[in-house]
């Protein structure tokens, strides 16, 4: 879940990747592409 925690904790969006995900050997990154960028979200 993404919240605006300028705006009371209220949820902006929520993802559901189909299962679990974790990270064993460094960090899970969800990255928001630019503009123009022609999908959602990056999965780094």
């Amino acid at each position: 879940m993404i919240y605006n925690s300028s705006k009371s904790n209220k949820a902006v969006a929520v993802f559901n990747f189909g299962q679990n995900v974790s990270s064993v050997n460094g960090t899970f990154t969800v990255d928001f592409p630019g503009s123009g960028a022609s999908s959602l979200i990056r999965i780094a």
